[in-house]
């Protein structure tokens, strides 16, 4: 046990530094290519293991080999040792220059991430028991900032393309609880944003 104890602290204190975090940047990217099978690059991995952590250059290819994700800078501001206490503690996130291609094509009707899912799949069908006794995370967001983000969604089964560009959302976050589905905004900007929403299909006939 001991050594345990030891051995996380080495890490910790290791990855202080920016090269144990260029490292350990290289490493995940490395697993996560081989595990499912499409280039994934993180450029850049930052944190001071309190309350910062940000990641630059974040990229993710589909298997057609379009960007399924891109991310040219993500930081968050939260309490880690938080986490230990089933507490999320988030003052601010922000996201620059994002980009996320979502499609959903025929004849298959399977979506571009699904074989992400697929490659972390367990195989174990059996559903665990839900402690309904024990409380869940306690949630406490604060602000949020994203600028330039750009969103395509190409789906042939339902018949619908949108393509959106958000300049900039400034979102200041007045409650949340995940478990209880509540999400209160104390106040909202957005700037510079356009929509394009294209249905070639007709919505199903439902019966009376």
């Amino acid at each position: 046990m001991a050594f345990i104890v030891l051995l996380v602290i080495l890490v910790v204190v290791a990855l202080q530094f920016p090269a144990a975090q260029d490292f350990a940047a290289r490493k995940a990217s490395g697993y996560l290519q081989d595990k499912i099978g499409t280039e994934v690059r993180i450029g850049k991995f930052r944190t001071d293991w309190r309350n910062a952590i940000s990641l630059d250059d974040v990229y993710l290819e589909d298997q057609k080999g379009d960007t399924l994700l891109a991310v040219g800078h993500l930081g968050v501001n939260i309490d880690l040792w938080a986490l230990t206490k089933s507490q999320i503690n988030v003052k601010s996130v922000e996201l620059n220059d994002g980009t996320v291609g979502i499609t959903r094509t025929l004849p298959d009707s399977t979506f571009n991430f699904d074989y992400i899912t697929a490659a972390f799949a367990t195989g174990d069908t059996t559903t665990a028991p839900v402690d309904t006794a024990s409380a869940g995370f306690q949630y406490n967001i604060g602000d949020a900032r994203l600028t330039n983000i750009r969103l395509r969604y190409d789906d042939q089964v339902e018949g619908m393309a949108v393509k959106t560009r958000v300049g900039e959302l400034a979102v200041n976050m007045d409650a949340v609880d995940v478990d209880a589905s509540t999400y209160r905004i104390d106040q909202a900007a957005l700037r510079n944003t356009r929509i394009d929403i294209v249905q070639s299909k007709n919505a199903p006939r439902t019966r009376p």
